[in-house]
C-alpha cells in the first residue's frame, strides 16, 4: 500500500515495518513516497526563497516617512505658484521649439545672410552696440556695481579710463534704446563720410572729450559729483559732423515720425540742438548732461569743418613726428 506522509513527521508503520524515530524517511519510503517527499521539500524551499526575496525587495522600497518628508518639501513650492502658471511648461517647450524653428524656418541662415550683407564698418558699429548691451546687462548685477561705478561712470576722482568707458555704459533701458537707435541711424552716412578707421578714432575721441566737458562743468560750477554715463556725447559728435556736411538732408525725430509724419533740415536740427543744450547748460537743467552733449556736438562741427584736413590729412606727418619723439632717448 502507498503511504502519504508529511515531510515534517516520521511514519510509525509503513507496510508493516516499524519505523524508528531516528531512521531516515528516504531510506524506508517507497519510490512514490520518495518522489512526493522530494517535491514537498522543493516547494518548501521555494516558499522560503520567495519570502526572503520579498524581504529583500522591502529593503529597496522607499520608506513612507521619507515620502511624507518629500511631500512636505515639494508642496510649498507647488502651492506658491500662481494659478495658471506655465513656467514649468514653457521652459522645456522653448528649448525644443527654438531649435526646431531654426531647422525648419532657416533662422540661422537668415541671420547669417543679414550679417554677411553688412559692410565692415557696419559690423564694427554692431560690435559697439553689443558692448553697450553687455555693460547694460552688467548693471543688473548688484555685485558688479562697485567696479562699474569706478570704471564705467564718469565723475571726478575716478580713473582716467572711465572717461572713455563711460560712453559704453547705460543704466536705463530707454537710454540705451534711444542712443543705439540714433547711433545705427547715423552709422552708414558717417561711415561713408570718414571711413571705418577714422570713424572709430572720431567716435572714441568724442567720447573722451564729452566726458571731459561734463567733469569740467561740474568742477567749475561746484555741482554735486554725480556720475555721468552714456554714449550721447559721442553720438552728438556724429550728428554734428553729418549735419555740417549735409545741411539740406531731411531728418525726423526718432519714434515720433511713425505716428506724426514730419521732417526738417539737418541745418535746422543742428541749430536747435546747440541752442537747447546751451540753454540747458546755463539754466542748470539736470534731465540730461547738457555739457557732455554740447561738448560732443561742438567737437563734431569742428572736426567736420577743420579737423578732418588738419589731423587726418596730415596723419602721416603727425605719426612720423610722434614716433620720433617716442624713439628719442631720455636726457
Amino acid at each position: 500500500s502507498v503511504a502519504y506522509v508529511r515531510p515534517t513527521r516520521l511514519l510509525s508503520n509503513v507496510g508493516g515495518v516499524p519505523v524508528l524515530p531516528h531512521t531516515s524517511q528516504a531510506a524506508i519510503l517507497s519510490p512514490s513516497c520518495r518522489l512526493y517527499h522530494a517535491f514537498t521539500q522543493m516547494a518548501s524551499r521555494r516558499a522560503r526563497n520567495v519570502k526572503k526575496f520579498t524581504l529583500f525587495q522591502r529593503g529597496f522600497r522607499p520608506n513612507r516617512g521619507i515620502q511624507e518628508d518629500r511631500r512636505v518639501v515639494i508642496r510649498p513650492f507647488r502651492d506658491s505658484l500662481p494659478p495658471g502658471n506655465t513656467g514649468g511648461l514653457l521652459g522645456p517647450f522653448a528649448f525644443t521649439a527654438f531649435p526646431h524653428y531654426e531647422k525648419e524656418m532657416g533662422f540661422r541662415q537668415h541671420m547669417n545672410a543679414m550679417w554677411n550683407n553688412l559692410s565692415d564698418g557696419q559690423k564694427m558699429v554692431m560690435g559697439i552696440i553689443f558692448l553697450n548691451v553687455v555693460v547694460f546687462l552688467a548693471w543688473k548685477n548688484p555685485h558688479l556695481h562697485p567696479v562699474l561705478m569706478r570704471y564705467f561712470a564718469c565723475m571726478p576722482g575716478n580713473p582716467s579710463v572711465s572717461m572713455l568707458l563711460s560712453a559704453f555704459s547705460h543704466y536705463n533701458l530707454w537710454h540705451i534704446a534711444a542712443n543705439m537707435y540714433v547711433l545705427w541711424s547715423f552709422a552708414t552716412v558717417s561711415l561713408n563720410l570718414f571711413g571705418r578707421e577714422q570713424w572709430l578714432a572720431v567716435y572714441l575721441s568724442a567720447a573722451a572729450l564729452s566726458s571731459l566737458a561734463s567733469m569740467t562743468n561740474k568742477v567749475i560750477r561746484r555741482m554735486p559729483l554725480s556720475p555721468s554715463l552714456g554714449a550721447s556725447g559721442a553720438i552728438m559728435c556724429l550728428l554734428g559732423a553729418v549735419c555740417v556736411k549735409f545741411p539740406d538732408a531731411r531728418l525726423s525725430i526718432a519714434f515720433v515720425g511713425e505716428f506724426f509724419p514730419h521732417s526738417f533740415s539737418a541745418d535746422s536740427a543742428l541749430k536747435f540742438i546747440v541752442a537747447l543744450d546751451a540753454v540747458g547748460l546755463f539754466m542748470g537743467w539736470k534731465v540730461f548732461d547738457h555739457a557732455a552733449h554740447l561738448g560732443g556736438v561742438l567737437f563734431g562741427i569742428w572736426y567736420a569743418t577743420y579737423g578732418h584736413k588738419l589731423i587726418w590729412g596730415n596723419r602721416e606727418t603727425i605719426m612720423k613726428r610722434w614716433h620720433e619723439i617716442r624713439g628719442r632717448p631720455a636726457e
